[in-house]
């Protein structure tokens, strides 16, 4: 997938996910927008007309600085649920969040 001229061009994401009929990837940023900022951010596409793929939804964001989040991500077959793993949580743990996309919403 090529996201030319997105803000994440120079920054290769470290875990991608893909629904069962291959429509719908999450691709998961641990440094998110700003390599120092490590909160991570994990964006989902969906593909529009069988040519061109199109951001579903909010970008979702880490809590906070320092955790990696979105270094692991697990998408449903129908690309419609996903886990978002973080492994900085402490020094000893890291955590899991699940996501679940509300179609009327338009939001994770």
């Amino acid at each position: 997938v090529t996201l030319s001229g997105s803000k994440h061009e120079k920054y290769a994401s470290s875990s991608v996910a893909m629904s069962s009929d291959g429509k719908v990837i999450a691709m998961g940023f641990f440094h998110g927008k700003d390599m120092s900022e490590k909160n991570g951010q994990v964006i989902v596409y969906t593909l529009v007309n069988e040519k061109f793929w199109h951001p579903m939804g909010n970008v979702i964001l880490g809590d906070s600085k320092l955790l990696d989040f979105g270094k692991s991500i697990s998408l449903s077959s129908d690309g419609k649920k996903m886990a978002v793993g973080a492994y900085l949580d402490t020094n000893t743990s890291g955590y899991a969040r699940v996501f679940e996309f509300d179609e009327y919403s338009q939001y994770w």
